[in-house]
């Protein structure tokens, strides 16, 4: 008899629970055969939801996954298209390249006469103010051949001497005597024909390639 008991104040306490959780309790209908049906129908409505929660949540997951997938690959294809885009540009680039070497082959004269003014201005004017611009797509095309190391470093080389060649030139203006340019700027002229040499391996002629 005591077992019945302890059976029944379990059931009890089990719908008393569920029916206050649901704030549907009431005295009467804790022991109820509504309560019961009730309780059963919450029950299985919960396993239903959690079987639908964790559906939901694969198919997010999946969905996620998959969408992690295609942004990996196309993350790829900008630096692929860039790379295209350079080696197309390469040829010109090069060609205005060689225009800015003659413009500093110009530039002799006003280097040997010490014309600090003269030396300032002219590599402050097109083609020589893109110098930089075209050797950086020519490096970047040239990125997946054996001269890439190459014609970084002449690049750099090229960087450093043109930039003593300008703060030298400013010395000058500002009144400094006998500022000597002439080694420097021969350095810059050797620095970039070498540089355009190497390009000269590695890029290949729009024309060509088709």
């Amino acid at each position: 008899m005591s077992v019945l008991l302890k059976i029944v104040s379990c059931a009890t306490i089990l719908n008393f629970a569920a029916a206050f959780s649901v704030g549907v309790y009431s005295p009467s209908s804790a022991f109820s055969p509504r309560t019961s049906r009730m309780t059963m129908s919450l029950a299985q409505n919960d396993v239903e939801q959690n079987i639908s929660r964790r559906d939901s949540l694969l198919k997010i997951t999946a969905a996620i996954s998959g969408a992690t997938a295609t942004v990996l690959g196309t993350a790829i294809l900008p630096a692929n298209a860039d790379i295209i885009t350079y080696k197309l540009q390469a040829s010109a680039s090069l060609r205005m390249v060689k225009r800015a070497t003659r413009q500093l082959d110009d530039m002799g004269i006003l280097v040997a006469g010490k014309d600090y003014n003269g030396v300032h201005d002219a590599i402050r004017v097109p083609p020589f103010t893109e110098v930089r611009k075209n050797c950086s797509i020519i490096i970047a095309a040239a990125e997946d051949t054996a001269e890439s190391g190459s014609l970084q470093q002449l690049y750099a080389d090229f960087k450093k001497t043109i930039e003593d060649v300008n703060s030298k030139a400013d010395q000058g203006i500002r009144g400094k005597k006998d500022v000597e340019i002439q080694g420097s700027y021969d350095d810059a002229v050797r620095n970039l024909k070498s540089f355009i040499e190497v390009a000269e391996r590695v890029i290949t002629p729009v024309g060509a390639a088709m």
